[in-house]
């Protein structure tokens, strides 16, 4: 595929006026144990304002906004060294060799959105009401639609598919 077949959404959380995603910097990291109770994502960007260039992250609690930072000011190459300084020091691997990335224990890992197809709520919803029908729950107060930012939606339903065809 290539870098520029799709245009990538800026991050909903970010403000910097006219900003577009350069070519395929742009990624969602997850971070699950169960154990520790922790489920993070990590939002990472770099994002071209005129001709600056700036690395956008936004982090936090699956379900909620989270925290920002933007970095930036940077030429196109200082922009893509923060950017690819940022995944490695998140995920322990390489932006460059993404494509087979691999998990490593007490890092985010990289979650694959499918960015070909626009966010469908419904499937979240869908996802929760098979969950809890698996559950034999007889709760019928499940909400009909989400709230949650269509990126978060995205990776609840990653997850709820993976988990399903093992």
């Amino acid at each position: 595929t290539s870098a520029t077949s799709v245009q990538r959404a800026v991050d909903a959380q970010c403000h910097l006026n006219n900003a577009v995603v350069h070519e395929d910097y742009d990624c969602m990291l997850n971070q699950t144990n169960i154990s520790a109770n922790n489920n993070k994502f990590y939002i990472i960007q770099l994002l071209k304002q005129s001709s600056k260039y700036y690395v956008w992250t936004r982090w936090g609690r699956v379900g909620e906004i989270g925290q920002t930072a933007n970095a930036g000011g940077f030429d196109l190459n200082e922009g893509i060294k923060n950017f690819c300084k940022k995944f490695r020091e998140k995920t322990m691997n390489d932006w460059d060799d993404r494509d087979s990335f691999t998990p490593v224990q007490g890092k985010y890992t990289l979650i694959k959105l499918n960015l070909n197809t626009k966010p469908k709520p419904e499937l979240a919803t869908k996802a929760m009401n098979q969950l809890s029908k698996n559950n034999e729950s007889d709760d019928d107060d499940l909400p009909t639609s989400s709230n949650l930012h269509h990126e978060i939606q995205d990776l609840v339903k990653y997850i709820y598919e993976e988990a399903k065809e093992k």
